[in-house]
């Protein structure tokens, strides 16, 4: 938790923004500029984890799939 700010809620939000259509960068942008008393590394903390999150989801889709019953990213929408 950073300065009463759960950092993986916010992480978990920017996500599903971006699940819905928002694009990258305008979804990790609005959330960041909420919180613009965080310091710049957790600000950049948070932003690296979205970015790698979506730059290794394919990988992370296949891992999930390989150990779930339940098919992992099958509505995904790209990302551009």
């Amino acid at each position: 938790m950073i300065n009463g700010i759960n950092s993986r809620e916010m992480i978990l939000e920017i996500l599903l923004e971006i699940e819905e259509g928002e694009h990258s960068h305008v979804a990790i942008r609005n959330a960041l500029s909420k919180y613009q008393f965080l310091p710049k590394q957790d600000r950049a903390f948070i932003t690296r984890v979205c970015e790698g999150t979506l730059e290794y989801r394919i990988q992370i889709d296949y891992i999930i799939n390989s150990f779930s019953k339940v098919t992992a990213g099958c509505h995904h929408q790209p990302f551009f």
